[in-house]
């Protein structure tokens, strides 16, 4: 299995998204990448970007960092990466699929109702993608998945 990305803002539903890619990754090394992505501050130098760009978490976030950090620390053939996006444009995104070598996309329902600008134009991007995604629901009990539908747009 490739690696699996998560795009997320660390709600409660990334533990259930990091069970579902372990669960996907059926015993093959692969590497979950939980991706955040911020909006670029306006500067005028690399050093004032990087002091206006705040990596910290909420306590809340950390705890579920913390979680999802728990879950794959169990497993054998997955680690969890988490990987800071400072904003986003169509070829990065191809890139950063490429670059990590994504095999799966796992959208989960608090992402796609995010309401911000960046992660709404993140989800576009992803949606056009070639990757396979999957679609988490909201509430999903456990993330036992034995039938999907894989659906392709005709030529």
């Amino acid at each position: 299995m490739k690696n699996i990305l998560i795009p997320t803002s660390l709600e409660a539903d990334t533990v259930t998204a990091v069970q579902s890619a372990i669960k996907q990754a059926h015993g093959k090394n692969c590497a979950i990448i939980l991706m955040l992505a911020k909006e670029a501050d306006d500067a005028y130098s690399a050093s004032a970007l990087l002091r206006k760009t705040n990596a910290g978490l909420t306590d809340a976030q950390y705890e579920i960092l913390q979680k999802c950090s728990l879950l794959t620390k169990v497993t054998d053939n997955c680690h969890l990466e988490l990987h800071n996006q400072v904003g986003l444009s169509a070829p990065l995104v191809k890139n950063l699929i490429t670059g990590m070598g994504i095999g799966l996309i796992v959208l989960s329902a608090s992402y796609k109702a995010e309401q911000g600008k960046l992660h709404q134009y993140c989800c576009q991007l992803l949606l056009n993608s070639k990757s396979p995604i999957l679609h988490l629901c909201k509430n999903a009990p456990e993330p036992d998945f034995t039938k999907a539908l894989y659906l392709e747009d005709e030529k």
